[in-house]
């Protein structure tokens, strides 16, 4: 049936696809986000959800360790079906009812969520093609290596698109996390580069970007400072989201944000609900520059790190890297995942902090 769409409370709600490296900031993010219901697909994300809010000032947010897809079916319809309390009802359909879980549903800080973060959705797809395994049984091949049928990758796309598609229609804000995949496709003159959110199979990016209002890339950079007591140099971390880029990098605007932006969810979307675009140059807790800034890519050819002092907020082409990096810790700003060039020297003792 059709549907006149205006501006109804069933509008209001931002869904949010937000993608980085391992250490980037993500899970932070999502407590940043108002009144959120944290499902984590890690039990050491909570970690990183107990320092955020600490760090912020905010309670510590009702987080699940989702660790199979029927925990995500009893959430997803606890949310659909509980408009008062869905949080207590999500827990007792996935921890029980014993009083202890009453106890913690009594200390809770809220009941009603305002946002889902799902953290991440990378592994939770694994979740769908662990119940598809679970369901129809591992297939192992003449080698003695698992296999799959030909029909399990058609499987697999539907049931994690019609995952994504059930947490997207949920009268809430939603943040869809994910790792970072950065890679290089083809062959010869055909060569491609391609950054976005690492999953199973290649649809699954586009329909992840395709459910949302906007995609942001989650980048971090090390700002070199000298100890004013022993003269070394040290490094604080500084965090950016970034919404705008070059074709080959997976994002998606969304005005009234900026291409680049501070990485504050509610402050994204109270500016969304009333539509205020604000064009004066942002404060990236007090990133003003970055000395490996990223170099656009000339030709179709993959950027390279440059010592610079581009700043951060400049246009799409030259905003700050996303300083990806490959799973065995290398700079993955360039093809060939070399080290980035540093201003200092590597003997110079480093520690960072979260900014």
């Amino acid at each position: 049936m059709a549907m006149l769409l205006n501006d109804t409370p069933e509008e209001a709600y931002t869904k949010l696809t937000l993608y980085g490296k391992s250490g980037s900031g993500k899970t932070t993010l999502g407590v940043t986000a108002p009144d959120p219901f944290i499902l984590l697909s890690e039990r050491q994300g909570f970690k990183s959800v107990k320092d955020a809010a600490r760090r912020l000032g905010n309670p510590l947010p009702p987080t699940v360790w989702v660790q199979t897809l029927d925990d995500l079916r009893h959430i997803l319809f606890a949310l659909q079906s509980d408009a008062e309390a869905p949080i207590a009802t999500a827990l007792k359909r996935t921890l029980g009812t014993s009083d202890e879980v009453a106890k913690m549903i009594a200390s809770l800080p809220y009941q009603k969520p305002k946002t889902i973060v799902l953290d991440s959705m990378t592994e939770m797809f694994l979740l769908v093609s662990d119940d598809i395994d679970r369901i129809s049984g591992k297939k192992v091949g003449r080698d003695g290596l698992e296999t799959k049928a030909e029909r399990y990758w058609g499987v697999l796309r539907e049931r994690s698109e019609k995952l994504i598609r059930a947490f997207r229609d949920l009268p809430y804000h939603v943040l869809f996390l994910a790792l970072l995949d950065d890679r290089t496709i083809g062959e010869g003159d055909q060569m491609a580069r391609v950054v976005a959110p690492a999953a199973p199979m290649k649809a699954l990016p586009m329909a992840l970007a395709a459910a949302v209002n906007a995609v942001g890339i989650v980048g971090v950079a090390q700002e070199p400072k000298k100890d004013a007591e022993t003269g070394e140099i040290i490094y604080d971390l500084r965090r950016w989201v970034r919404f705008a880029g070059p074709d080959w990098m997976m994002t998606k605007p969304l005005r009234p944000l900026a291409d680049v932006e501070v990485p504050d969810v509610t402050s994204w979307i109270r500016r969304i609900e009333v539509e205020e675009c604000d064009a004066s140059p942002l404060n990236l807790n007090g990133l003003s520059s970055m000395p490996d800034a990223y170099h656009p890519p000339a030709d179709g050819e993959a950027g390279d790190c440059v010592g610079s002092d581009t700043p951060v907020l400049a246009d799409a082409h030259t905003a700050p890297a996303m300083a990806a990096t490959t799973t065995d810790g290398a700079d993955a700003s360039t093809p060939e995942a070399r080290p980035a060039r540093r201003t200092t020297s590597t003997r110079t003792r480093r520690r960072t902090t979260e900014g």
